[in-house]
């Protein structure tokens, strides 16, 4: 099994998914049914759209059991060598083989060697092409057409397969002042935009100071403003990144953006949001996988995260979500690695926990 793992790692890695390449999104996906569909699971896909994606399920259901999600996007590589995997004794190297094509590997190649035996299971594969984007168009979606899942398992990031028990969510906004543009000699005859702005961002510093890790956190990630050196500006923007594992804190944040937009006579625009992550550690099947973990050897061991992943998108919908991951590191960069040995440990994950918890229920 090792060599085919790899050997499908390699293939996967091969096809150049950057996010924003449709076709080789859509190569990846098409690659993915060519492997699944020989299998007789029960296909569904989406190929002629920005972003591809495909379900693929062992009975003719939208709501799986188990689901096992990974994205097949990438970001994009500094050099064509990055799709190709290389290998040393000990870690495999490629664009992606962290974050999350190893994964896909893994689901794939069980599927295949249980194919006598996927009438006898409930589960479902999900491969998307946008997570690196937002995933906007992949899981958001295909929820909100009626798709769900007992629970949601998305080997995606953490380390050395830490569960994360909360990830933070956040919300993303951009505030816009008008002014009067004039040249820049005579700045009593326009309204500086940017001039506008600045109290405004003092202000939301001053509520928002940086502290614990473990808070709520605002980031000013940009702002622009003004097309020439000597010309008073008419507009300014700011984007303002705020994260809280409290859901309540971010519709507190987004009241306080009202209040000062109202005050200052701003535009405020959301651009994006997530909600928090927070995993039942109660839930029967939670337990279930942490039982899966200590029978091959894994303490079960939880943290929290500061960023995102396609998880937040099963909390809007309060499904449980497993986030957890392999050992590995340089996670976008010119060296991205993961441990040889997760390769196989996430296809043993996967087995034992499919087999012993996804069979069909009796009549």
């Amino acid at each position: 099994m090792d060599a085919q793992l790899e050997k499908t790692l390699a293939e996967l890695v091969m096809i150049p998914s950057e996010s924003m390449k449709r076709a080789a999104c859509r190569a990846i996906i098409e690659y993915a049914l060519e492997r699944l569909q020989p299998l007789g699971m029960h296909i569904t896909a989406e190929l002629d759209v920005q972003h591809p994606w495909m379900i693929a399920t062992t009975q003719p259901t939208k709501s799986p059991k188990i689901l096992l999600v990974a994205h097949l996007d990438v970001v994009p590589a500094n050099t064509p060598a990055q799709y190709e995997l290389h290998k040393t004794d000990t870690r495999y190297y490629g664009r992606g083989v962290w974050d999350m094509k190893y994964a896909a590997a893994g689901f794939i190649e069980f599927a295949a060697a249980y194919a006598d035996r996927l009438a006898e299971l409930d589960f479902g594969i999900l491969f998307t092409t946008d997570e690196e984007v937002g995933g906007f168009q992949g899981v958001r979606e295909i929820l909100r057409q009626g798709w769900r899942t007992e629970l949601a398992f998305i080997p995606d990031f953490s380390d050395n397969w830490h569960i994360e028990e909360k990830a933070k969510g956040f919300t993303c906004t951009k505030l816009t002042a008008s002014g009067k543009s004039t040249h820049g000699s005579r700045p009593w005859e326009g309204d500086n935009a940017i001039q506008k702005l600045i109290p405004v961002l003092h202000e939301l510093q001053a509520m928002y100071p940086f502290g614990d890790k473990y808070g709520s956190t605002l980031s000013i990630n940009m702002v622009s403003g003004g097309e020439a050196m000597n010309q008073v500006p008419d507009e300014a923007s700011a984007w303002l990144d705020f994260r809280s594992f409290d859901m309540s804190e971010i519709e507190e944040f987004l009241q306080s953006i009202a209040r000062i937009s109202a005050e200052y006579d701003l535009k405020s625009e959301e651009l994006a949001s997530g909600r928090p992550l927070i995993l039942d550690k109660q839930n029967h099947l939670v337990q279930r996988y942490a039982a899966t973990l200590s029978q091959l050897g894994i303490m079960p061991t939880y943290q929290k995260s500061f960023g995102g992943t396609d998880g937040r998108w099963f909390a809007e919908f309060d499904i449980p979500c497993i986030v957890t991951g392999p050992h590995g590191g340089d996670s976008h960069g010119e060296q991205e690695w993961i441990e040889r040995l997760d390769l196989q440990r996430l296809y043993s994950i996967v087995e034992h926990y499919i087999l012993n918890n996804a069979h069909v229920k009796k009549s």
